[in-house]
């Protein structure tokens, strides 16, 4: 009990920490564009100077939680046209703890959707990027059920929620 007890207390920590840094470092860089900080549903507008010194923009949301009053992140989501080709992609960073081999998915419904790929660990958390197709979209905007499914260390799988509300319209400001 006390070792479970401590491993949540690790992974709680740690999203609080994921959180933090993502805030600190991602939405004090640029207020260039006119959409930056729009909220569209339960998204929000963040934007970044790439390498170019250009504004890169994406939506951002939060899965978060609730302990003894107090907010906290469990994820963190970022959706946006990435690249040179501009290919809709969907970045997750989770918590340290996770399966690192499973890799993870989106549940819509029935269907499992944008595989994505481990691509770098931190002390904040772990980094996992997918490509949504356009089939993917369309599964996910014509659904409420929605989820980030990854396996914990344990080999149990874990799904956190993904709100769909406002996704479809965030994505077109961002064209």
């Amino acid at each position: 009990m006390q070792t479970c007890f401590k491993k949540t207390l690790f992974v709680i920590t740690g999203l609080v920490l994921i959180g933090t840094g993502f805030f600190l470092t991602k939405t004090h860089i640029a207020n260039a564009s006119g959409i930056n900080g729009k909220v569209f549903g339960d998204w929000k507008v963040s934007c970044v100077k790439n390498e170019n010194k250009n504004n890169l923009c994406f939506l951002t949301q939060q899965a978060t939680t609730t302990k003894d009053d107090k907010l906290q992140i469990l994820a963190v989501y970022q959706v946006g046209y990435f690249g040179k080709d501009n290919v809709l992609k969907f970045i997750q960073i989770v918590p340290l703890g996770v399966n690192l081999q499973s890799g993870t998915s989106i549940i819509s419904g029935e269907k499992l959707l944008a595989p994505s790929k481990f691509t770098i660990c931190t002390a904040a958390g772990c980094e996992a990027i997918g490509i949504i197709t356009n089939d993917d979209f369309q599964t996910i905007i014509s659904n409420n059920n929605n989820f980030l499914a990854m396996m914990g260390s344990d080999n149990k799988q874990i799904n956190l929620p993904i709100s769909s509300k406002g996704l479809k319209e965030g994505l077109e400001a961002l064209k």
